[in-house]
């Protein structure tokens, strides 16, 4: 288990934290109802208890754990394909050659980018089976079919009217 405390509740977390001698400290903004994961904590979580009859943590908490595990073996999965050669992507199950598609999308524009939208991704994925030639991707970058392999640039600039 990677992160064993996260299976812990708050209150479970701050005991724990003061047998060890150590301070609890609360982050204000956990309590902001601006935040999205606040409100479902704060409201939605307690409503599903109370239509459940039980507290439905428990088996999230035990869902997200496996769908974890299928995450990574996924990934693992995925890191095999070479996500530049469309044949290999087209050969390969989908979401597992969508996984490696989006992970190469992904470190091209850096590690601190976010993952390609939905609507990005199945961009890429009409270059990736033939659709199209290219398609303009976010950050400034073009992506482009050539012999079965994928590139990534910058745009193209747009011609200049009357330039030659």
């Amino acid at each position: 288990m990677r992160r064993p405390i996260l299976q812990l509740r708050r209150a479970e977390t701050a005991a724990l934290a003061r047998a060890l001698d150590l301070e609890v400290v609360s982050d204000l903004s956990n309590q902001d109802p601006r935040f999205r994961r606040n409100r479902l904590r704060h409201e939605v979580l307690p409503l599903l208890s109370v239509v459940a009859d039980r507290d439905p943590v428990p088996l999230l908490a035990r869902a997200a754990a496996l769908l974890a595990e299928d995450a990574d073996l996924l990934a693992a999965l995925a890191a095999d394909l070479d996500p530049a050669d469309t044949r290999a992507l087209r050969a390969a199950p989908g979401p597992l050659a969508k996984r490696a598609l989006r992970s190469w999308l992904r470190q091209e524009e850096g590690d601190e980018c976010h993952p390609p939208s939905s609507e990005e991704l199945e961009r890429a994925w009409a270059v990736v089976t033939g659709q199209v030639r290219a398609c303009e991707l976010s950050g400034g970058r073009r992506l482009s079919r050539h012999g079965g392999r994928l590139r990534l640039g910058a745009e193209s600039p747009a011609p200049v009217p009357g330039g030659t």
